[in-house]
C-alpha cells in the first residue's frame, strides 16, 4: 500500500452526490483518508482507477450492480484488475448468500450502505492498513447462515470465505464491463 502522510488515498464511488460529499467530509475531517477522486458511475470509476494512484476503493455496490445486475462479476473483475488496491463495499442488502459471495472475491471491507459514522471510519482505516473488516450487522447475517451463536468454528468459516479468491471465467474476460 502507498500512503500519503500515513493516510490512505481513497477513490469514492457512489451514485448520490450528497453521499459522496458527506463521506468525503467525514473521512477527511477526521484524517482517516484523503479522497483523491469521486465517481458517480461505473464508467467514471473505471476511468479514475486507470488514471489515479489510490490505495482504497470505497464503492456503493449499487454502482457496480447497475445496468444488468452483474455487480458480483464486476467486483471480481475490479479485484483482478487492481489487486494491490483494497476495496470496501457499501451494500444495501443483508442477504447472507450475496455477502458471502462478495467476501469470496477478496474485498477488504464490507459495510452496510446506511452504516454508522464510526463503523465507516474503522472500515476505511482498516482497509488502508491492508486488513479485512466486516460490519457487525453483516457479521450477524453471515453468522446466521454459516454458524451458530456459540459455534467455535464460526471465525474459521469467515476466514475461509476471506481466503477464497473469486476467479473470472474465460468468457467473462472478453465481456465488456
Amino acid at each position: 500500500m502507498l500512503y500519503h502522510d500515513d493516510v490512505p488515498r481513497v477513490v469514492l464511488a457512489d451514485n448520490q452526490p450528497i453521499a459522496r460529499y458527506g463521506i468525503r467530509k467525514l473521512l477527511e475531517s477526521h484524517n482517516d483518508a484523503r479522497v483523491v477522486a469521486e465517481a458517480s458511475s461505473l464508467a467514471d470509476l473505471l476511468e479514475i482507477l486507470e488514471s489515479m494512484s489510490h490505495d482504497v476503493i470505497l464503492a456503493n455496490f449499487a454502482i457496480l450492480d447497475a445496468h444488468g445486475g452483474r455487480g458480483l462479476d464486476r467486483v471480481k473483475r475490479l479485484r483482478k484488475a487492481y489487486p494491490s488496491s483494497s476495496m470496501v463495499l457499501m451494500v444495501g442488502i443483508r442477504n447472507a448468500g450475496l455477502l458471502g459471495a462478495i467476501m469470496q472475491t477478496g474485498v477488504s471491507g464490507l459495510i452496510e450502505r446506511n452504516t454508522n459514522v464510526p463503523e465507516l471510519r474503522v472500515a476505511v482505516r482498516t482497509a488502508g492498513k491492508g486488513k479485512k473488516y466486516v460490519s457487525r450487522r453483516f457479521q450477524r447475517a453471515l453468522h446466521s447462515k454459516w454458524g451458530e451463536a456459540n459455534d467455535p468454528n464460526f471465525e474459521a468459516h469467515c476466514l475461509k470465505l476471506w481466503s477464497c479468491q473469486g476467479h473470472v471465467s474465460m468468457w467473462q474476460e472478453h465481456e465488456s464491463w
